[in-house]
């Protein structure tokens, strides 16, 4: 088994495949582990760039991850070889991903410390960013969570030194027309 204490360090991702496995990403490294829930290390990964946020493709199987240079990943999930063409977003830096599968694509967090935050949508089928919304008061992200047209964040902005906001977890209400499309106009309807 994997002792997380020893082993992992400067983690920048978690998220779970369709085997009920946790990946976990190491920052430092360059490294996704793959660890089942009894704590038995299944796969190492070492990918190409350093990890920002990770995610997993539950059409494909493939396991997704942004990097520093704000691109997304698309890579096989025994080799961590690259099976598309990684892809640049219009915002950075990426700091978490989530896979939508009724969408094909990404939604992600991207902000500097001291300014609101950002919620996108990278399409796989268009190869590009589709959506971008300002999150007021997100600042300083740590967790993102999109289900139906609630967004949930987790700020950790006393950590970042931005004074002026406390520590919360926040739900953003998403308005757009059903069914999202690529030109949907999407609008922050609501800050709980």
């Amino acid at each position: 088994s994997i002792d997380p204490a020893a082993t992992l360090d400067s983690v920048q991702g978690v998220a779970v495949n369709s085997t009920g496995n946790i990946l976990v990403s190491q920052k430092a490294t360059k490294k996704i582990y793959e660890i089942t829930t009894a704590g038995e290390l299944v796969t190492t990964l070492t990918v190409l760039a350093v990890v920002n946020a990770l995610g997993f493709n539950s059409l494909t199987g493939n396991v997704l991850y942004a990097d520093d240079g704000n691109q997304i990943r698309n890579v096989n999930p025994t080799t961590g070889a690259a099976v598309s063409a990684s892809k640049s977003v219009e915002s950075g830096p990426i700091d978490k991903i989530q896979f939508d599968s009724t969408l094909n694509g990404v939604w992600y967090t991207s902000v500097t410390n001291g300014a609101d935050g950002k919620l996108g949508f990278f399409s796989f089928a268009s190869q590009t960013t589709t959506h971008m919304l300002t999150l007021p008061g997100a600042d300083a992200i740590e967790g993102c969570y999109v289900s139906g047209r609630n967004v949930y964040v987790c700020n950790d902005a006393l950590y970042h030194s931005v004074a002026s906001l406390s520590n919360a977890i926040r739900r953003y209400d998403i308005d757009w027309d059903p069914p999202l499309t690529e030109s949907s106009t999407l609008l922050v309807s609501g800050v709980w």
